[in-house]
């Protein structure tokens, strides 16, 4: 499911909205019959010797354009199929051929992604279930994921606590420069005071 993340500005849902585009995986085998029934459709028409021989060059321009027809319906039908997320701080919006669906984020219970990253599931509590299926999901993911934190508070917790580390560590390594000035300051005081008592030693011989 490529996602094709942009910025957007709608109504109420704010100015930050970040929108998904998840496109289905390729219908290949849909693709594969059309192409033996264009191929099949191709020869038969020359093999008729354009016709010479009616009936069968009747019967391969007809396999050819199922194959052509097939090939047309398959793209139109998976053009359709694709979805569009919207994202934003309040919750998110899904566009489809079927309708568009709105829900917050303190209506989602919890979040699931399948093994082969193709459907992303929001939960609302253990019956209802909104499943969103495509390539990639992983980047629509990690927003749906920083969007919860947020809402449940743990965005600010976590932006907190990084601050006071950061703080505690500033000062850690403010502290650590002191001491290495004074431990510095301490041996350029002891190197001067051995060169003045040698100095004075040699005064008092001669």
């Amino acid at each position: 499911m490529g996602s094709n993340p942009t910025l957007a500005a709608l109504g109420g849902w704010g100015i930050g909205m970040t929108t998904y585009v998840l496109r289905p995986a390729p219908p290949l085998r849909s693709y594969l019959v059309a192409a033996i029934l264009a191929t099949l459709g191709a020869l038969m028409v020359v093999g008729s010797g354009f016709g010479k021989n009616p009936w069968l060059l009747v019967f391969g321009a007809l396999v050819l354009a199922d194959g052509l027809v097939l090939v047309l319906m398959t793209t139109i039908s998976a053009y359709r199929a694709r979805v569009a997320v919207d994202l934003d701080e309040n919750g998110y919006v899904i566009h489809s051929r079927e309708g568009d669906v709105h829900g917050t984020w303190d209506q989602i219970t919890r979040v699931t992604r399948s093994a082969d990253g193709t459907q992303l599931v929001f939960h609302h509590g253990e019956e209802q279930r909104l499943v969103l299926i495509g390539r990639e999901v992983t980047r629509l993911e990690s927003n749906v994921a920083r969007y919860l934190d947020k809402n449940r508070g743990y965005g600010s917790e976590s932006a907190s606590s990084r601050s006071a580390y950061e703080a505690r560590l500033a000062q850690a390594v403010a502290g650590a420069d002191r001491e290495r000035q004074a431990d510095e300051e301490a041996q350029h005081q002891d190197q001067h005071g051995t060169r003045d008592l040698l100095a004075h030693r040699d005064d008092v011989r001669t």
